[in-house]
């Protein structure tokens, strides 16, 4: 993920499963995944290429804060 948009449209894919607290038996095998995938995201915007970037900025927000409100309901 070196582009802008890459990272826009990973964040974008993720965001709804990072909002999903209910995860059927079966799914709830995507959730190492999905978190994988979250962090990979955060650490590509944690890029000193991306600091001055106000749309890299506020995308880094946004997925932090969905990654570490990370909730799974039993």
């Amino acid at each position: 993920m070196n582009n802008i948009n890459d990272i826009r449209q990973k964040v974008e894919q993720l965001e709804p499963k990072l909002r999903q607290t209910i995860w059927p038996p079966m799914t709830s095998m995507l959730i190492p995944s999905v978190l994988k995938a979250a962090d990979e995201a955060i650490s590509a915007l944690q890029s000193p290429v991306w600091k001055n970037d106000p749309e890299a900025v506020e995308l880094l927000a946004r997925i932090t804060d969905l990654r570490s409100n990370f909730k799974r309901e039993a």
